[in-house]
């Protein structure tokens, strides 16, 4: 946490997304979208959400993805996934999958997360993130 900003109460629930991960990459493998045996399906960062009463918003831990809340249960939520292989460090997304926001609900969560301590803090842009998340829960949650 960077020494000049406001801590703040807002929990961010970080999911395990192990067995989803896992359950892409052997598609991915189907699909011929890696040529390479013994890789893996992995997200950009560290993911989580805040539970709202207007929903639940999803971000990463640079403090992007809080634009819309998903507000049912039904609503899906898209993730981009990389492939990583022992002979390559994906740069770009190989594709995408979804979840309802019931479902993203329902993984186990690994950790819980004071928002503060769960977007990183490195520079103006990420301390402009971290102060727009900051100001997005809060307001939902009064």
């Amino acid at each position: 946490m960077s020494k000049d900003r406001e801590v703040s109460t807002v929990v961010v629930k970080v999911p395990d997304f192990d067995v989803v991960l896992g359950q892409v990459y052997e598609e991915a493998v189907k699909e011929n979208l890696t040529e390479e045996e013994g890789g893996e399906a992995t997200l950009k960062g560290t993911i989580g959400y805040v539970e709202t009463p207007v929903g639940i918003y999803v971000l990463d831990n640079d403090g992007c993805g809080i634009i819309d809340p998903a507000m049912s249960d039904d609503a899906t939520i898209d993730f981009d996934f990389y492939i990583a292989t022992k002979k390559t460090i994906p740069m770009f997304p190989s594709g995408a999958f979804a979840l309802t926001a019931k479902n993203l609900q329902k993984l186990p969560v690994k950790e819980e997360v004071l928002l503060h301590d769960f977007i990183r803090s490195f520079g103006a842009r990420l301390e402009a993130n971290y102060a727009e998340c900051k100001r997005e829960f809060e307001t939902c949650l009064i």
